[in-house]
């Protein structure tokens, strides 16, 4: 099975968000336009070591040749503490990549094996912090990702395209909000009507079978006396 480009970032995300492994719950898919574009960018922050995670899709082997002769790909550039190539099984051979960098292959199921990174070998949480200080870029581009993180936090609170901000978007949740309580109001006088009406009910069945046994009043007459009184008979779900 062959994964386009978009597919296997999705796939690394995915990896990434796991907690069996860097567990990044702030994840960026190919989150901006700078000197250096990151196919993901994840960040570790509930746990140490804290830091961020690149992933660099490849689906060509020309396009894995290319990518080291690019600036950032320099001694002490680029971003991302940790680092792999995310590519389909067989692409990239693990004494391929850069030193530090780490190898994750996709089978055609979809499925992540680590041929080489943090995670190689993870049999004890030592082994695991262990391949963590293994692998960690001594100097990486830290500017580079907070203008990253600013852009894209800058999106979230404004739309362009849509020309929708958070305060407008806000008014909009309370306008809705307002409105299911209004409703709540409403379903609950409907509700209190409705309990009136059965206990009205039950008032005028129980009088008119009184009167019934005082007159005795035959079965079929005292459907004509209801009738006439205006009591509706039949069950009220509330």
């Amino acid at each position: 099975m062959s994964f386009t480009h978009r597919e296997l970032c999705e796939i690394g995300a995915n990896w990434l968000r796991s907690s069996n492994y860097h567990n990044c719950k702030s994840i960026l898919i190919d989150g901006g336009s700078f000197e250096e574009r990151p196919d993901v960018l994840g960040f570790r922050y509930r746990s140490q070591p804290f830091g961020s995670v690149l992933l660099e899709a490849k689906i060509s082997r020309q396009d894995f040749l290319n990518d080291k002769t690019k600036p950032h790909r320099q001694d002490g550039k680029g971003m991302g503490k940790w680092r792999y190539y995310i590519c389909p099984k067989g692409l990239i051979l693990p004494d391929e990549v850069p030193p530090l960098w780490g190898l994750l292959y996709v089978s055609d199921a979809g499925r992540v094996k680590v041929m080489k990174g943090v995670f190689e070998s993870k049999a004890t949480a030592y082994e695991i912090n262990q391949g963590y200080e293994k692998y960690k870029f001594p100097t990486y581009d830290l500017e580079l990702e907070s203008r990253l993180l600013a852009v894209n936090l800058q999106g979230m609170l404004y739309n362009e395209e849509e020309g929708l901000d958070l305060k407008e978007l806000k008014k909009q949740r309370d306008k809705f909000r307002n409105k299911d309580i209004e409703s709540a109001k409403e379903i609950s006088n409907l509700k209190r009507m409705l309990m009136i009406a059965q206990q009205n009910e039950n008032f005028y069945r129980q009088e008119l079978e009184k009167q019934q046994i005082m007159l005795g009043v035959k079965d079929g007459e005292i459907q004509t006396l209801k009738h006439d009184m205006g009591v509706v008979t039949g069950n009220i779900e509330i």
